[in-house]
């Protein structure tokens, strides 16, 4: 694997001052104000890694520098997310472990308090011995305003009978959390939900959760579940309704795309052929639950969309307003790229510029954020 020791970039912006009008962050690892990019690797027979890549806040990201590296971890990390789960300003990482036999269990890895972008050691925080395997999206998402980041848990029984339980950090601030708690019970919603990403897309302060759902036949719709703040949630509720989209889309993310501090969604539609395209959907005035669009920002005939692993939305760069949209593609050769969709104008986006090119650092990365 290339590309692993760390590289100083030769753009480097002051560090973040509290009111400056710039995005909340979604993954800063060190505290500096600026979004960074998370890679989780697994390299086989059980030995997996994290590495992140520093971002400064001018469209340009540090070499990955590896932070925890674990050859005896096993095989059966489920699902990786990040969030502010003890709230002190540094995003942690959290590690849905799944032992089998329906034994499950939550680990994280806490941001550093130095600043320097490392991780303590994983701790358990919650063991499942008889959750079931059902479970299918973690989304995280501060849901009930409190500034700590929670967890959702997508869980899936079969038969078109799913439900959402959230793990709500712990008011105290120590990186743990409270036992699953059912907020919705959806025994008939069907077996078509694809992506579940939490946002707040009605700017009150507590992350929603969107559910991109996929009816067959190229009818697709997206639906919300509104977070009031305490901890529970309304809905769903009908946020857009494609009946003739396709069956294209291969990635949903979320960021803020149009300056009005709520949430939006964006969809990477892969056509086939290498085809791919970025739509927007914009979150409506507070109080609709509806999303305008689809609005197309890109489209390249040439891009690979077979090997884009990962849609991820961040400021990247000083001042921002709105979100970047990053693209991680990793091909079947090992040679990984970040690509960069910078803001342009109020509302637009530049076509995706490759900020980090590694030929030959290899198929194992499970997860980017």
């Amino acid at each position: 694997m290339s590309g692993a020791s760390p590289q100083a970039t030769s753009c480097v912006y002051p560090p973040f001052a509290p009111g400056s009008g710039s995005l909340s962050v979604r993954a800063d690892f060190n505290g500096d104000g600026y979004d960074d990019v998370a890679l989780f690797y697994d390299y086989g027979g059980g030995h997996v890694a994290l590495f992140t890549m520093s971002g400064h806040g001018c469209n340009s990201i540090d070499q990955p520098v590896r932070r925890w590296d674990a050859p005896y971890w096993g095989g059966g990390t489920k699902f990786v997310t990040a969030g502010d789960f003890n709230g002190d300003g540094r995003t942690d990482v959290a590690l849905f472990y799944d032992y089998g036999a329906g034994h499950v269990a939550l680990f994280t890895l806490t941001a550093n308090a130095n600043g320097d972008g490392g991780f303590a050691a994983p701790v358990r925080r919650w063991d499942g011995p008889y959750w079931g395997g059902g479970t299918r999206f973690v989304p995280s998402g501060d849901f009930n305003g409190d500034g700590k980041s929670d967890l959702g848990l997508f869980y899936d029984y079969g038969a078109g009978h799913v439900a959402l339980f959230t793990l709500t950090a712990n008011a105290g601030g120590g990186g743990g959390f409270a036992a699953p708690t059912s907020r919705w019970d959806g025994r008939y919603w069907g077996s078509g939900t694809r992506f579940v990403n939490a946002g707040d897309f009605d700017g009150d302060g507590a992350d929603d959760l969107a559910l991109f759902y996929d009816y067959g036949n190229g009818h697709v719709g997206l639906f919300t579940l509104s977070a009031n703040g305490s901890d529970t949630f309304t809905g769903p509720f009908t946020g857009w309704n494609a009946p003739y989209w396709g069956s294209g889309t291969a990635k949903m993310a979320v960021g803020n795309f149009n300056q009005d501090g709520n949430d939006d969604i964006t969809l990477l539609y892969n056509y086939g052929g290498g085809h791919a395209a970025l739509f927007t959907l914009t979150a409506s005035a507070p109080g609709d639950r509806t999303f305008a669009g689809p609005t197309l920002i890109w489209d390249d005939t040439a891009w690979w969309a077979d090997a884009t692993k990962a849609v991820i939305t961040g400021g990247f760069f000083a001042g921002a307003v709105r979100d970047g949209i990053v693209l991680y593609r990793e091909d079947s050769t090992g040679h990984a790229r970040l690509c960069i969709a910078s803001p342009n104008g109020v509302d637009g986006n530049s076509p995706p510029g490759c900020i980090w090119d590694a030929p030959h650092w290899g198929t194992g990365t499970r997860a980017a954020f």
